[in-house]
C-alpha cells in the first residue's frame, strides 16, 4: 500500500503547517492497529498526545496550588485600557522637539545675525535699485527727515517736481 500522503502529512505537521482536520486524519491513523512498521515511531508519539490530552485536573488543583505558593486568593488579571494619548506620545515628543530646536534656531539668528539680510539707513541711503523689469530707469533711495526713506525713480522726478509748484 502507498502511504505517500501519510508521509506529506507528517512533514507538513513536523513543519507546522497542517490544519486542525488533517491533524485528527493524522491522530485516527495512528490510533489504529495496522499501522505500517515505517511509522510506529510516530505510533508512539501520537499515542502519548492521546494520554496527554485525556489527563483532567482536579477541580480543587488550583486552590492547592496557591496554597503552595504561599496566596490565599487568586489574582483577577484587569484588561489593560486602550488610550490614544498613550500611543500617541512619541508623536507629540518629537513634534515638540522639532519645535523647540526651530524657536531656539530663529531666536539665535535674531540675536547673534550678522545683519547681512539687514541694511541700515546709511547703507540704504547710499543705494541705487536698477529697475529692469519694466523700464531701465534707476532709483534712488534718498533719507526723509523722519527717519524713514523714500525712493524716486527718475522718470517721476520732474512730475513731482510740477506737483510742489
Amino acid at each position: 500500500m502507498d502511504y505517500k500522503y501519510i508521509r506529506e502529512l507528517l512533514n507538513r505537521y513536523f513543519e507546522c503547517e497542517t490544519t486542525p482536520s488533517e491533524e485528527r486524519m493524522l491522530r485516527a491513523f495512528f490510533s489504529g492497529d495496522d499501522v505500517p512498521e515505517e511509522f510506529v515511531a510516530y505510533k508512539a508519539m501520537f499515542d502519548a498526545f492521546d494520554q496527554e490530552s485525556s489527563l483532567k485536573v482536579s477541580p480543587s488543583f488550583k486552590a492547592d496550588l496557591l496554597h503552595r505558593v504561599g496566596q490565599t486568593s487568586s489574582v483577577v488579571a484587569r484588561p489593560r485600557q486602550f488610550s490614544l494619548r498613550i500611543y500617541l506620545r512619541p508623536l507629540y515628543n518629537a513634534v515638540a522637539t522639532i519645535a523647540i530646536v526651530m524657536l531656539a534656531g530663529h531666536v539665535a539668528q535674531a540675536i547673534f545675525g550678522d545683519g547681512t539680510d539687514e541694511m541700515d539707513g546709511a547703507n540704504m541711503a547710499n543705494q541705487t535699485i536698477t529697475d529692469t523689469i519694466d523700464t531701465p530707469n534707476t532709483i534712488f533711495i534718498q533719507p526723509m527727515k523722519d527717519g524713514n526713506q523714500a525712493s524716486i525713480a527718475l522718470d517721476s522726478l520732474p512730475a513731482i517736481h510740477q506737483q510742489n509748484k
